[in-house]
């Protein structure tokens, strides 16, 4: 093996290590505050320490890993705080999405829509966490590319990691929120319709539940009375 095709190797695995730590974080597997232990790391992942240290940095380049001098990488914590502010953007952010892609439905997008519409179902009804996150986050994604706008894909896009490591940490039991499945189906009703307005107002109303749904779990106090 020549010197380019070494080089090669070692970035391939340096992606691979770090795309698979950082879908670890997401889903919670490795949660906040866990230290990365590179010498643990090394073995569980059969590398040797220098695409892990690498595939750490690149970690704290996306905000997900923090590198303390003198003690080691840690996973960032997050905040009830952080996750208020991200859901009144949503709010707003899906609430557009779904008008568009109501004025803009087509029929592929339907059928994208009702699967994972089911599937998401069918995860609650076995209680499947995993694929209960899974499938809610591509049933909004749907939606988001169904507007066609591109400018909106990216701003979802950039909020959507913090957004699914919030879901894994403080969403609870999820067994508990049965309105997400019939909101889902009556989202997908107004989408079909090409009912933008009501499909935008179902959209806000959602995501307003969910920041109500924290309030109560984690007894909050809120900058208004709105939620």
């Amino acid at each position: 093996m020549n010197g380019q095709d070494l080089m090669n190797n070692q970035k391939s695995l340096r992606k691979a290590i770090y795309e698979e730590l950082k879908e670890e974080i997401l889903y919670g597997q490795r949660p906040p505050g866990m230290r990365l232990m590179e010498l643990e790391l090394s073995k569980e992942k059969g590398a040797s320490r220098t695409p892990i240290r690498e595939a750490i940095k690149m970690l704290a380049d996306d905000g997900l890993v923090k590198i303390i001098p003198n003690r080691g990488a840690y996973v960032t914590k997050i905040s009830i705080q952080e996750l208020m502010e991200i859901l009144e953007v949503r709010e707003e952010i899906d609430g557009m999405s779904a008008y568009y892609a109501a004025e803009r439905v087509t029929d592929s997008l339907l059928v994208e829509l009702r699967e994972a519409m089911e599937k998401c179902k069918e995860a609650f009804d076995r209680g499947d966490r995993h694929d209960i996150v899974f499938w809610d986050t591509d049933f909004h994604d749907v939606i988001v590319r169904g507007t066609q706008n591109q400018v909106l894909i990216n701003l979802v896009s950039q909020l959507r990691e913090e957004l699914l490591r919030f879901r894994h940490i403080y969403y609870g039991d999820f067994r508990k929120n049965h309105d997400i499945v019939s909101d889902h189906e009556a989202l997908y009703k107004e989408i079909a319709n090409g009912d933008a307005q009501n499909a935008r107002k179902l959209a806000k109303e959602h995501m307003r539940d969910i920041m109500r749904g924290i309030v109560l779990e984690y007894n909050l106090e809120t900058r208004d009375n709105k939620i």
